[in-house]
């Protein structure tokens, strides 16, 4: 499964560079191609507010907000609401770096996250700078591999939808397909399009489980009496050891997360500093209206299906509850199980992108440069080996006139 995702990657990043390489012919082929790279990878650097606050939403939003959290929830009680905190932690750090990366990027015409080392520490051969190497291997790594995450639960998730009559492989090659189908025609453009419908559909899907609390399952206050008596440390505060714990998950995954590549992308992406600024407040909210009522589910499906094996299983089957209660549960439970799947595929299509750009910008960019210029040094080498072979050098034509003296 790895090798396969890792072939649609370079499948991927090829294609576009050869696409983008010949989009515009004529005049100033460099510069052509270099816009359309900006205009590929960075949306032209004309993100709007909205699109550009659900698409960075859809960088924090894994699949594991809809099934690990609730499954966390389930298990441990509200201590899981420490997810909250920390993706408020992710708002304070992109906050801090995201103003200043915008500007440099229209400044000084960054074009990726190595962009900005190259321009700091004065890199003018990137293809035999030791420190270049290095950071495209500590950002490629990582986003590999949660790439490779984000497809293993698709197809997981799609099997478990099916009853099994779709097999995980195939519901990871249709995402494969799907995505990189739309990113090769649209780019981030098409990214950011996509982020804003199954943004919606996320935050409509987990809203409406503060309307079925009252309706299907009780109301909150009695599923808490009914926590107290069952599982009482679901329901028991904290005391200053796990209070530390939580500022330490906080840090740890705050600081981290902001910090990887898809992150900076959309900063770069963005219109102006208003389109940032207002970004930044649609993902500082994002975490309480998103994550706060996913979590419930945990909570919820504790009382009402106390004895599972799998606590992954408790999102699903507390969305089956609401499916089973009326029509109008039918409805809201379907955009549900697509919230699950959008925020899934939101994720997978963020992290190709940028693994594309890393693989595009960083490595094939420094290297087809560094060939050029040996390709054209050899040219240059050549033709002054010919030249005086066919023509005369000039120390023959001065013997020559010595001659007819």
């Amino acid at each position: 499964a790895y090798l396969g995702v890792l072939l649609l990657v370079l499948a991927y990043s090829a294609f576009v560079r050869c696409r983008r390489s010949h989009a515009r012919p004529g005049g100033d082929a460099a510069g052509a191609q270099e816009d359309s790279l900006v205009q590929h990878f960075l949306a032209g650097r004309d993100l709007g507010p909205v699109s550009l606050g659900f698409s960075v939403c859809a960088s924090m939003f894994s699949g594991y907000t809809v099934v690990g959290l609730p499954a966390e929830a389930y298990s441990n009680g509200f201590s899981a609401w420490r997810w909250v905190g920390s993706c408020t932690f992710i708002s304070i750090v992109y906050i801090a770096y995201s103003p200043r990366m915008q500007w440099l990027a229209r400044v000084r015409g960054h074009d990726s996250l190595l962009s900005y080392v190259k321009d700091r520490y004065g890199i003018a051969r990137p293809e035999r700078d030791p420190l270049h190497w290095l950071l495209v291997l500590v950002l490629l790594v990582p986003c590999f591999i949660y790439l490779c995450a984000q497809f293993d639960a698709f197809g997981n998730t799609i099997a478990t939808l099916s009853d099994g009559a779709v097999t995980p492989l195939q519901g990871a090659i249709g995402l494969a397909v799907l995505v990189s189908l739309y990113e090769i025609l649209g780019g981030l453009h098409a990214v950011a399009l996509t982020d804003v419908i199954q943004g919606a559909a996320l935050l409509v899907g987990s809203l409406f489980i503060l309307v079925f609390m009252d309706t299907v399952f009780e109301g909150l206050p009695a599923i808490s009496k009914q926590l107290e008596v069952s599982d009482p440390g679901h329901v028991r505060v904290m005391d200053s050891s796990q209070g530390l714990s939580w500022a330490e998950f906080w840090i740890g995954v705050g600081v981290q997360r902001a910090l990887f590549p898809d992150y900076p992308q959309r900063a770069m992406a963005a219109r102006n500093q208003d389109s940032l600024r207002m970004a930044n407040g649609i993902l500082a909210v994002a975490p309480f209206l998103i994550q706060v009522p996913l979590l419930f589910f945990g909570i919820i499906g504790r009382v009402h299906h106390p004895d599972l094996e799998n606590p992954k299983e408790v999102f699903t089957l507390v969305v089956l509850d609401i499916i089973d209660s009326s029509l109008f549960g039918k409805v809201v439970g379907s955009m549900m199980m697509a919230a699950c799947v959008a925020a899934i595929m939101s994720t997978a299509d963020s992290v190709l992108i940028v693994v594309s750009q890393i693989l595009t910008l960083d490595i094939v960019r420094p290297l087809q440069a560094a060939w050029a210029a040996r390709r054209a040094s050899a040219r240059g080498a050549s033709g002054g080996a010919v030249g005086p072979q066919v023509f005369g050098s000039p120390e023959d034509d001065v013997a020559e006139g010595e001659k007819l003296r």
